[in-house]
């Protein structure tokens, strides 16, 4: 409700529930019961009116909400033609319109639990559906908002789903050409890390180069969490998809090379390396990516760190370590 009509049902609530209280006393102190019965009734024919108003927006939202619920849990399995008719009218779930979140079974991503909390371009990007991507990615709304309860930051971006379900080729495909697809590309989830921090934590070398050629920022910082030597972290294994599964130790600011090195994956710390990352960067820890590689036990991305010197197509010169 907008600020202006939320401060106008106030007033005629307080108005309404003067008269009530006003005709009741006229006709308990012994006034006219004529005038007592009208001033009691101008009140509390509003009062009736804004109680049905109520019930009935509220039952029209919990509608609006359960044909979202199930157009979620239509994603992973029907068509574009079947979704059709079963998504919500744009804007019709507001935010404040959410409810306990509720499972959404996705069968092509296991071990993964996805909620009503996920946007549906997520769940699609989780499932690895071409044809509902390509149908979602062609509407003119930005496609990870329409619909959805969580519009401005969504709890798990759609390529960070697609990288952990193993479905990145297939989002990458459906993005091509796509106007607006920045928005999708540099969404990030509630950790603020993007999909270059999901991929580079991955080991997903394909991917990563993707998001490079994209335009993905190489060297941006996130609140990614740090896991303890020795642990290995499988995101595919966990349930929510996030750093912060597992035996913990410390945060924050790391950046795509510090979660390339922490992974051991050589591979994507040269290609990062020739984007011209800054080796040097720490995390608020004061810990480097080559501190990440040597707590691993990653010998090879240690020995890398430890040689590499600023490539001659970045500005600058000298190591940058």
């Amino acid at each position: 409700m907008l600020p202006g009509l939320t401060d106008l049902f106030h007033a005629v609530l307080a108005v309404s529930v003067l008269l009530v209280l006003g005709g009741v006393a006229v006709i308990y102190l012994g006034g006219s019961v004529v005038l007592g019965g009208v001033i009691l009734v101008a009140g509390a024919i509003p009062l009736i009116y804004m109680a049905a108003a109520a019930v009935s927006h509220n039952a029209k939202t919990t509608g609006n909400w359960r044909r979202y619920v199930t157009y979620l849990d239509a994603i992973p399995e029907r068509e574009p033609e079947d979704l059709r008719r079963i998504v919500p009218p744009e804007g019709s779930v507001p935010l404040g319109a959410l409810r306990q979140p509720e499972t959404v079974a996705v069968p092509q991503c296991p071990g993964q639990v996805f909620t009503s909390e996920d946007v549906p371009l997520t769940i699609a990007a989780a499932s690895g559906r071409a044809s509902v991507l390509a149908w979602m990615l062609g509407r003119p709304s930005p496609p990870f908002t329409f619909h959805g309860a969580s519009n401005s930051s969504p709890r798990r971006p759609a390529i960070a789903a697609a990288l952990v379900c193993g479905h990145f080729g297939e989002l990458a495909r459906a993005l091509d050409g796509v106007t607006g697809r920045s928005k999708v590309i540099e969404a990030k989830g509630l950790g603020v890390f993007s999909a270059l921090h999901y991929a580079s934590f991955l080991g997903d070398v394909a991917a990563v180069k993707t998001l490079l050629s994209l335009g993905l920022e190489a060297d941006a910082t996130a609140q990614t969490f740090v896991v303890s030597p020795g642990y290995s972290l499988d995101l595919r294994s966990h349930d929510d998809g996030r750093f912060h599964t597992g035996k913990l130790k410390g945060c924050c600011q790391m950046t795509p090379l510090m979660n390339a090195a922490q992974r051991g994956s050589l591979p994507i710390v040269k290609m990062l390396h020739e984007h011209c990352v800054d080796i040097g960067r720490r995390d608020s820890g004061q810990k480097k990516a080559l501190d990440f590689a040597t707590a691993g036990g990653h010998g090879d991305v240690a020995a890398y760190l430890k040689a590499a010197r600023r490539p001659r197509n970045c500005s600058g010169t000298g190591r940058s370590s």
